[in-house]
């Protein structure tokens, strides 16, 4: 398998600029087409939900819910394959987009 060197700067590892602006956490999608779809979810999940948020926000929170998680999978997906092209991060590199991706 090949290794691939990735240098570190003060903006984060160079080979990784382009690609991890993309697994940040996503803005609120307030436009767009809508579709209307059925879950089983938990009742008391759901009270928890409204008793948080408001009534009127629950398919919002939804849609974020479901944005932050396939951020969630795509953030894995990449890790493991940058992982198997590169081989471990560097520890310094974790720490740097762990506090980027928190902002």
């Amino acid at each position: 398998m090949k290794r691939t060197s990735v240098k570190s700067s003060a903006a984060g590892p160079a080979a990784l600029q382009p690609a991890w602006s993309a697994l940040r956490m996503p803005q609120p999608m307030s436009e767009g087409p809508r579709e209307t779809v059925s879950a089983s979810v938990p009742s008391e999940l759901v009270e928890r939900v409204r008793a948080s948020i408001g009534p009127r926000e629950f398919s919002s929170f939804v849609s974020y819910a479901m944005e932050r998680e396939l951020v969630r999978l795509n953030r894995a997906r990449f890790l493991a394959l940058m992982e198997g092209e590169a081989g471990p991060p560097d520890p310094k590199d974790v720490e740097y987009f762990e506090r980027a991706l928190r902002e």
